[in-house]
């Protein structure tokens, strides 16, 4: 075509040429910036602003909830050392730093007493009640703040779509608004209430262990009867062959990677390990 158009002999060929060079030196359009995940966000801030009082106190509650989650397995630990008759607590199981200093702290401590086992059990029960109760007030009020902020979100919505010119509405789909009305809404609401609670709950939940556990490997220093292992090996008999490869979800930016990114980096890792020779098996 540009040959065509420089060969001319219209008076109009140099326009025509010109046109055609400023066409082929930008064959594409610029790359638009992605744009950031924390940036993203920010548009809920005025909406965050209104409920300070809520989302303090149920932060407040889940700092809580977290706090007595890690008390629980400490004062098992003690009960199980004071039965087993050890003459310090944290004996029973794999020795740190951590549990060696808090072993010092632990008031009430005699191996074979029933009084000490009266004292812990009654600590584990106040423990397990005053979880409960935090982890009740912070969804009530967690939840509870953001179901207020997406029913303004939703007020917000429906005024912007009031006054929107008859031609926006026969350029999109009504499929297209009714989905960001609701379905995108929801995720919001999710976002801001019970996957808030999640994450930082998890904390007294979860930990190195799962990964451990998943690749068929010990996730502590010593087993359930106390035979000493080693932390990361794997379980005589258990998925000796199995490994991990570890696929980040951020990206070099820091940002979070879509679905469809972290769905093409697991499908060209499992490609890249078959091509290396592991085996694949289907579960139906």
């Amino acid at each position: 075509m540009s040959n065509s158009a420089t060969t001319s002999t219209s008076p109009n060929a140099a326009t025509k040429n010109t046109a055609v060079t400023s066409v082929s030196a930008n064959p594409s359009k610029p790359p638009t910036a992605k744009s950031s995940s924390w940036r993203n966000l920010a548009g809920l801030w005025p909406y965050l602003k209104r409920y300070p009082g809520g989302i303090a106190l149920g932060l407040l509650c889940l700092l809580l909830t977290s706090l007595i989650g890690n008390i629980i397995p400490l004062t098992t630990g003690v009960i199980t050392d004071v039965v087993a008759g050890n003459p310090r607590p944290f004996q029973s199981g794999a020795q740190n730093e951590v549990t060696g200093s808090l072993a010092h702290w632990i008031p009430f401590y005699a191996p074979h007493s029933s009084h000490a086992i009266s004292i812990y059990c009654l600590i584990l029960l106040v423990c397990v009640l005053l979880k409960g109760f935090f982890s009740f007030c912070t969804r009530w009020i967690l939840i509870g703040v953001s179901r207020d902020i997406e029913f303004d979100l939703r007020n917000d919505l429906f005024a912007r779509l009031e006054v929107l010119s008859y031609s926006y509405y026969q350029r999109h789909r009504t499929g297209d608004i009714m989905a960001r009305a609701t379905n995108d809404l929801n995720a919001v609401r999710a976002l801001l209430g019970p996957a808030l609670t999640t994450v930082i709950v998890a904390a007294d939940q979860t930990g190195s262990g799962t990964a451990y556990t998943a690749r068929g490997c010990h996730f502590s220093a010593a087993t359930a009867q106390g035979s000493p292992v080693q932390k990361s090996e794997p379980v005589a008999g258990l998925a000796h062959s199995v490994t991990s490869v570890a696929l980040g979800l951020l990206d070099e930016n820091g940002d979070c990677r879509t679905q469809a990114e972290t769905d093409g980096r697991v499908l060209a890792a499992i490609e890249t390990s078959i091509a290396n020779g592991a085996s694949a098996s289907r579960c139906s």
